[in-house]
Parts: structure tokens; C-alpha cells; sequence
């Protein structure tokens, strides 16, 4: 059996999209049983704007560990005040929000409202997901109406 690659807070991975271009991704937070919470960039030195994304750690196999210059962490206040919510818009929404859960009835909250309190969608991506966002395809949920 193969053995399985463990990840640290703060290692930054190397990534390319189907045209070929090269993202980054570095590891904020290994804790969470639902993923690695990651940032995203096209930038090695994550320079700018970086999108936050939950990656399943199984897919992101062929990734290599970037042998660069150490990237600094963002503050880790950014991380812990990070509130998720995901469920259901037809029952009800679990909202995370440093280390607890709370319930949202779909009635009292559509799913832009939830966005619109600042709260983040938590997705658990696929890498193919991830490397076609580099390509300008957007991380959005398919949702069916």
C-alpha cells in the first residue's frame, strides 16, 4: 500500500493547469477532517490577492512540494476568524466559526444572505478543480435550480 503524503502548515505545493500554466498553493490550516484549507495563486511569493479553498488531499498526489525560498504565513487571525457554512438551502445551514457549530434554518437565510454575512462556502475541491481555476475557470458550486 502506498504511504500517504502528509502535508505541514505552511509548505507551499506547485501545480499546473491543463494550458500549462504554474500555481501555488500553501497549506493554512491540516487540522480539519474535511481537507487542507489552502490559498491559491499564480505567484510563487503569493503576492497580491490569493482565493482560500478547501482541497481534498487525496487528488493533489501529483503535486510537487515547492523547493523555493520559505513563504511567510498571512496572519493567523485570518484563519481563525474564518466563519464556513454548507448544508442544505431546502433544510437548514451549519455554520463553523472557530471550532463550533451552529444551525441556520433555510427559512431565516437564503444562500446569498449567508454570503453577504461574510461567511465562506465550504467546498471540498478536487485538484482538476483547482488547476482549471488557475486557467480563469471559477471556483462555483454547479448548483441545479
Amino acid at each position: 500500500m502506498p504511504k500517504k503524503i502528509r502535508w505541514n502548515t505552511g509548505d507551499v505545493l506547485k501545480f499546473h493547469s491543463p494550458s500549462g500554466q504554474t500555481g501555488f498553493v500553501q497549506v493554512l490550516n491540516i487540522k480539519d477532517d474535511f481537507g487542507l484549507l489552502v490559498r491559491i495563486s499564480t505567484c510563487e511569493s503569493f503576492a497580491g490577492e490569493c482565493v482560500l479553498a478547501y482541497v481534498n488531499q487525496e487528488s493533489i498526489k501529483h503535486w510537487q512540494k515547492f523547493e523555493g525560498p520559505q513563504i511567510d504565513l498571512p496572519d493567523g487571525s485570518i484563519v481563525e476568524n474564518l466563519v464556513f457554512f454548507f448544508g442544505s438551502s431546502a433544510t437548514r445551514w451549519t455554520v463553523e466559526a472557530h471550532g463550533t457549530k451552529h444551525y441556520v434554518k433555510a427559512n431565516e437565510a437564503t444562500f446569498e444572505q449567508m454570503k453577504a454575512r461574510g461567511y465562506r462556502h465550504k467546498i471540498l475541491w478536487h485538484s482538476k478543480a483547482i488547476e482549471e481555476f488557475i486557467d480563469g475557470k471559477p471556483l462555483v458550486w454547479p448548483f441545479k435550480v
